[in-house]
């Protein structure tokens, strides 16, 4: 059982299977082929991003691409995870690094004292979260996100207001006419 194990890690590292950041949607898909399964704006409704998930790897990904002004759609964040009884191996998590290095070298975040659970690179980050879990993104991405979270918190803002507003106006002419009504049926009383 061992062995089986050590040949799979061992064939696992030798071959990448995974798209890398900042790669076009069309060089990933030049690459590693469809993926399994396509979602636009999901899980994340508004923030103009394409997820494209990929099952043959081990672990398993999900790739978050979005829209750059020159038109193109880039990866900006890619997430492995196992399964929460799996945990993701040193060297697993080292190929994926290098897979992601773009010719830079990761720096290991220490994270708590005895675990390294983030590294950082010019231009990237990654995350390793739960023994099971490791997101790579691109700095631009995590803006472009920011930038996007910020843009729906103004229109939902801007929708509230003018909710409000259309409220207000309604409630305001509601007593208008009901004024107006009393008015008439005074007069009328009067007569």
């Amino acid at each position: 059982m061992k062995t089986v194990y050590a040949m799979g890690l061992v064939f696992f590292c030798a071959a990448s299977v995974w798209a890398g950041i900042g790669e076009t949607k069309e060089e990933a898909l030049k690459r590693y082929g469809e993926p399994s399964k396509w979602e636009r704006d999901a899980p994340f409704p508004g923030r103009g991003l394409t997820i494209a998930y990929y099952s043959k790897g081990n672990p398993p990904y999900r790739v978050y691409f979005y829209d750059i002004k020159a038109g193109k759609s880039i990866a900006g964040a890619i997430i492995y995870e196992l399964p929460q009884d799996k945990k993701l191996r040193e060297p697993v998590i080292k190929k994926i690094l290098e897979d992601n290095a773009d010719g830079k070298s990761w720096t290991a975040i220490n994270g708590t004292d005895t675990k390294q659970d983030s590294y950082k690179r010019d231009g990237a980050k990654a995350s390793y979260f739960n023994e099971n879990w490791l997101s790579v993104s691109l700095n631009d991405f995590d803006v472009y996100i920011s930038a996007a979270n910020k843009r729906i918190a103004d229109k939902k803002a801007a929708d509230k207001l003018a909710a409000d507003k259309v409220a207000a106006d309604k409630k305001a002419a509601d007593k208008k006419a009901a004024d107006k009504l009393a008015a008439t049926k005074k007069a009328a009383a009067k007569k």
